[in-house]
């Protein structure tokens, strides 16, 4: 079974397991100001390489823009590594927190049921750093937004002229013709929203994110809203509903914590999280 840790102050801890509950809040608002913003510019390069004219390229940019504006990312971020100096001093309240490891299975689980039951559209998405990596994820998706360009179908008609020889109908099934591709290029297009977060740069390699994703409709979709030293941010809360597979399964102690592992665990055991493996981090720090 794979385990993804969620590193979090004691606090968001305490708050997690006694509500049984977890918070996806928006990406957008996160420490990394390039989040949701970098596929347009893996399609940038990706259609210079393939010599598109600036027409086509800025037709693209603008509607994978117009997508990047329109819609938020919220997200409950994990990491494969679940004892990492960097994180436990960037996510954990300077290592004074806890890393909770959930079941990588109880989450595709749960994604499925919740988007069956049309509850919330969520999904379980590892986190691409490679460039070569992040071209293969938009790549697909970029072919067939070329398609639909190379094959001239999205230039406006021509308008009647003095010596045009065709007829309404003819010039009314072209104007159609156009409506259906400009149609087709934006609904092609709209299958890059969920690679919006999922590329960061390479200068979070270490990380081996993970995220729980929901996209927003900001500005009209409902959520709820909580401060953040300086910023308020959006977020849903996603219950930990009773399934077949166990949410968590692993628990570390931050290096600066001093809570006791029998606490710990007599806490875990309290709100109905049983066998789970709770242990001190290795790393050492005053």
């Amino acid at each position: 079974m794979t385990v993804l840790y969620h590193y979090c102050s004691t606090s968001n801890f305490v708050a997690i397991v006694s509500s049984q509950s977890i918070w996806l809040s928006s990406l957008s608002l996160s420490t990394d100001t390039m989040e949701g913003r970098l596929v347009s510019k893996i399609i940038d390069r990706l259609a210079n390489r393939d010599g598109l004219t600036e027409q086509s390229i800025n037709e693209i940019r603008s509607t994978v823009g117009f997508l990047e504006i329109l819609l938020d990312g919220l997200g409950f971020c994990l990491s494969l590594e679940g004892d990492l100096l960097s994180q436990w001093r960037g996510y954990a309240a300077n290592a004074t927190g806890f890393s909770i490891g959930f079941s990588k299975e109880y989450f595709l689980s749960l994604s499925e049921r919740l988007t069956e039951k049309k509850d919330l559209v969520l999904f379980l998405q590892k986190v691409e750093y490679e460039v070569t990596e992040q071209e293969g994820l938009i790549r697909p998706t970029y072919e067939n937004i070329k398609q639909i360009i190379d094959s001239g179908r999205l230039k406006l008609p021509r308008p009647r002229g003095l010596l045009d020889q065709r007829s309404d109908g003819d010039i009314e099934k072209e104007f159609e013709e156009f409506k259906k591709s400009r149609m087709n290029f934006f609904t092609t297009t709209m299958k890059l929203i969920p690679k919006l977060y999922a590329i960061k740069t390479d200068a979070f390699r270490e990380e081996k994110e993970w995220r729980l994703i929901s996209h927003l409709l900001r500005e009209k979709e409902s959520c709820l809203y909580r401060s953040l030293n300086d910023r308020i941010v959006p977020y849903k809360i996603i219950n930990l509903a009773k399934l077949e597979i166990e949410p968590i399964i692993e628990v570390k102690i931050g290096p600066k914590n001093k809570t006791p592992i029998s606490v710990v665990k007599n806490f875990l055991t309290m709100h109905g999280f049983t066998n789970v493996i709770v242990s001190q981090s290795s790393a050492t720090l005053r």
